[in-house]
């Protein structure tokens, strides 16, 4: 069922692609629906183009995921600054950052030594120097602090090979909230 309502999410997106585009992307909704249904029936293995799994890699490669999983939490946690230190770099008091925090408007991860909001969010070129629509990005993508973190700061092929971050920087809040919007689909 959910991925009936995805797929009819997608529909409405793209609805004014060109006729022959739109039927690809009917084609792929459709074959990933497939797929997703065959997974979530226990068909996991003997699925036409897809290797055995054998169970102890399938461990090791999980917990390999794991540990890189938690160490980029950790990098991100290291270099982000502190609720005293990004008020000083955007000029206003902490308590201005405390409520922005609360609005969503900056985002942090919490850890041993407090709250670390990570830098990528901070520009002495951005208009308040600070990026603006994080809170709508942050609705709009599917993941949270950790992986959006590593989003925004990626080459993206929708905003022409930018990252969200320069995009924002540049003023297109709409286009990186779009495209934010499409990995929740």
């Amino acid at each position: 069922m959910a991925g009936r309502s995805r797929r009819a999410e997608t529909l409405a997106r793209v609805r004014d692609l060109p006729e022959q585009a739109l039927e690809a992307v009917e084609h792929f909704l459709d074959t990933m629906t497939e797929l997703e249904s065959a997974l979530a029936a226990g068909a996991g293995r003997g699925l036409p183009g897809l290797p055995e799994i054998d169970e102890g890699e399938l461990r090791t490669a999980a917990a390999r995921n794991d540990a890189r999983v938690w160490a980029a939490r950790e990098d991100l946690y290291a270099t982000g600054l502190s609720r005293e230190q990004a008020a000083q770099r955007v000029g206003v008091k902490p308590n201005q950052i405390t409520n922005l925090l609360r609005d969503e408007d900056l985002l942090a991860l919490d850890g041993r030594d407090g709250l670390r909001l990570p830098a990528w969010q901070f520009d002495p070129e951005a208009r308040r120097g600070r990026l603006e629509g994080i809170a709508r990005i942050a609705a709009a993508f599917p993941g949270r602090v950790l992986s959006l973190s590593g989003w925004m700061v990626s080459p993206n092929p929708a905003l022409g090979g930018r990252t969200p971050r320069q995009a924002l920087l540049a003023g297109e809040v709409e286009r990186v909230v779009a495209a934010a919007s499409i990995l929740g689909t």
